[in-house]
């Protein structure tokens, strides 16, 4: 017997997915040939089992369904094109591809994954884009919702696109929820649907063309709404705002913020004479318009109130006033006329968080409400801080409600709104104002892009103003930010556990900030130079989410070394306990790098808190010679490590031995520090209050009125 050899050579192994790969029946040249594996699913996946593989047209539609999602559900699965395949889709064009109605090539228009679909030219060019106008109603659908209508069956069985209604109906679905669906489709509704179109005898009852359309083009509506009537004229405005306005979902064609259709109602109410004009006969006595029209519609008002005499015409006021604005608030405003109305907010952020930009959402509301402004709250549709705030939960919305968007967002937010959610509030054709934060002098040129997604920019200092101001022709508005605080008993420095008998410093920052940019190190640092041994004084460093690993809380912790007159907080507290403890120390301190604003300066300031501050970016509009002590510095470039879109920027580094100086001087000098507190506090309390951020919101939206933007 011969020994068994260690080395004797092993037959090769084949990989146990090969036979999927294996098809056949396929010459070796075909275009796009069917893996075996996938023509096995073509049996069994319904989605796919009308794509025949004896047709190019089909075998590339399944390829368009396998490079989508399906190569995740089949990840032991391989299909690897060849360069004829590529070929044969560059040989193509896109009216080949939808002789038979594009079927199978609109999965791909469900996400953003690269396709080589888009090798075939014009594909993309014919697929990407919807734009509703006066002929999708009349004669056909935008080409990309034709190609998907073909590509479900549900949507075949509900729609009959060769129909006005079944067209009427697809738009529908489009709006309410096709979209959401179709992410890779770029869509908006053109501008001439809301082109007024009069009906009626001489034209005399207006309607925007798009309700023109519907109420014409459906059959359930046709002949309840006949628009060459009065009355049916009314009942489509009534229909629209109870219900149709809901079910299409369109923002851009609320009636309340239609302005030269509202116009035009306002000046009919304003001329009707119920004593000449109401028929079958006339009033007895004037009466206003819509309670006489909806009068006319009725017949039980007609059987319980003659118009004829005086007293039936008192018993349809009587009615009209204890029941009309209930049953009719609807359409009640659409006849006022809107030059006498002030214009509503729609404001969108992180409302529901406890940090300082869903501060400025709570601000902005309580200033809308202040300067009478219409107003709804938007909590951004993204991933975000911790919703634990619901005071402003009675005034949100999903979608906008009226015509201007205030977004309480830094740009870098809105980019992410426009990625994980919020496109469909970007593209609502309102007028969408952008109230960003920024704390550096630039704002990065490769995102400069990000200006395209507001009509204008609130900014809330010069600085950031000048950072903007590069962008674009998008104009930048000052505008005061509102600087507010919740009612406490008073200072209280037991119930905060902090020392009764020594001057106290405060440092103040969020760790979800950069704590280069914040800099407490440096305030540490001038705390101990201004004061190496004095005991009657004290550091309170109230922190908030900084992670003890983070390396410049770490470097903090080391500066502090062991000092006993330092006291750190470190834990949640809610915000009367925060202003509590502001207003039980002595002075704040800020030796920041950079700010957009300083929101918290200035809440120091309005409580007569004197502050140490650096005199540089956005607190340098209220902090001056005469509010605060300042400390210069130097003007350094940024490194890379050191924030975010650092490349090319710079900020100051204060110079910590002048803001050990000013320490001293505070504290040694009570009557000037007096002086600067109570300059700092009239200014804040007069040019940051509700009241100052109320009047401009209000002059700002009734200028775009007058300027015909809303």
């Amino acid at each position: 017997m011969e020994p068994i050899s260690r080395h004797h050579p092993r037959t090769p192994v084949i990989p146990h997915t090969d036979w999927l790969r294996q098809a056949p029946e396929n010459p070796s040249d075909m275009a796009f040939a069917v893996p075996a594996g996938i023509r096995l699913l073509l049996g069994i996946r319904p989605d796919i089992a009308h794509l025949k593989t004896d047709q190019l047209l089909d075998r590339i539609a399944v390829y368009a369904w396998w490079e989508s999602d399906s190569r995740k559900d089949y990840a032991e699965m391989e299909w690897t094109l060849t360069p004829a395949d590529l070929d044969a889709l560059r040989g193509l064009h896109a009216d080949e591809l939808f002789t038979q109605g594009g079927r199978g090539f609109t999965r791909l228009l469900r996400g953003n994954w690269p396709s080589v679909l888009d090798l075939v030219p014009g594909f993309t060019a014919r697929t990407r884009e919807v734009v509703v106008v006066e002929t999708s109603f009349t004669q056909a659908l935008p080409q990309p919702l034709r190609l998907i209508w073909a590509d479900r069956p549900d949507l075949q069985a509900s729609y009959d696109i060769a129909q006005v209604s079944g067209r009427i109906g697809l738009l529908m679905w489009w709006f309410g929820f096709g979209h959401k669906e179709y992410v890779r489709v770029a869509w908006r509704v053109d501008a001439s649907l809301r082109q007024l179109r009069p009906h009626g005898p001489q034209g005399t009852f207006p309607l925007p063309l798009f309700l023109s359309l519907i109420v014409q083009g459906r059959d359930d509506l046709r002949n309840l709404y006949p628009l060459d009537t009065e009355t049916g004229w009314l009942a489509a405005l009534i229909w629209w705002e109870q219900n149709g306005f809901h079910e299409f979902a369109v923002p851009s064609w609320s009636l309340r913020n239609h302005m030269a259709l509202r116009s035009q109602l306002a000046q009919k109410s304003a001329a009707f004479d119920a004593t000449r004009h109401l028929t079958p006969a006339p009033c007895a006595r004037p009466l206003s318009y819509l309670p006489c029209l909806i009068w006319s519609a009725r017949a039980d008002l007609k059987a319980a109130f003659d118009l004829g005499s005086a007293a039936g015409c008192d018993g349809l006021e009587a009615w009209w006033k204890a029941n009309g604005p209930t049953e009719y608030t609807a359409v009640i405003s659409l006849f006022e006329d809107p030059a006498s109305q002030l214009p509503g907010l729609n404001i969108v952020g992180y409302a529901q968080s406890v940090i300082g930009i869903a501060e400025d959402v709570r601000m902005a509301a309580r200033s809308a409400q202040v300067a009478g402004l219409p107003c709804c709250v938007i909590d951004a549709p993204m991933p975000g801080p911790a919703r634990l705030d619901h005071t402003l939960d009675a005034q949100m919305v999903t979608a906008p409600v009226h015509p201007v968007s205030l977004y309480c967002l830094p740009p870098t937010e809105m980019i992410r709104l426009g990625m994980e959610g919020g496109r469909s509030l970007l593209t609502a054709d309102t007028y969408n104002i952008g109230a960003w934060h920024w704390e550096l002098p630039a704002w990065p040129g490769y995102l400069a892009g990000v200006h395209q997604m507001v009509d204008e920019i609130w900014v809330f200092s010069e600085y950031v103003g000048t950072a903007f101001a590069r962008l674009g022709d998008k104009p930048v508005r000052r505008m005061p930010l509102a600087v507010e605080l919740p009612a406490i008993a008073g200072p209280d420095r037991n119930a905060l556990g902090l020392p009764a008998d020594k001057f106290l410093f405060l440092v103040m920052f969020d760790g979800n900030s950069w704590l280069s940019r914040k800099n407490p190190v440096g305030a540490v640092r001038a705390f101990k130079a201004a004061f190496p041994a004095d005991r009657g004084v004290g550091l309170v460093i109230k922190a908030m989410g900084q992670g003890n690993n983070a390396a410049g809380w770490q470097a903090m912790l080391t500066e502090i070394a062991g000092d006993d007159r330092v006291v750190v907080i470190d834990q949640t507290l809610s915000r009367p306990d925060v202003t509590r403890l502001m207003a039980s120390c002595d002075a704040y301190v800020s030796l920041h790098r950079s700010e957009g604003f300083g929101r918290i300066i200035a809440e120091a300031m309005l409580l007569g808190v004197t502050t140490v501050v650096t005199d540089f970016s956005g607190n340098a509009d209220f902090c001056t010679a005469d509010t605060s002590y300042l400390v210069r510095g130097e003007r350094v470039p940024l490194d890379k490590d050191e924030y975010l879109f650092a490349d090319g920027q710079f900020w100051c580094d204060p110079d910590l031995s002048l803001a050990s100086r000013q320490m001293v001087r505070l504290r040694e000098d009570q009557a000037e520090r007096t002086r600067l507190a109570a300059n700092a506090q009239k200014n804040i309390a007069e040019n940051y209050s509700i009241e100052a951020v109320a009047r401009a919101y209000k002059t700002r939206l009734q200028q775009l009125r007058q300027d015909h933007r809303i």
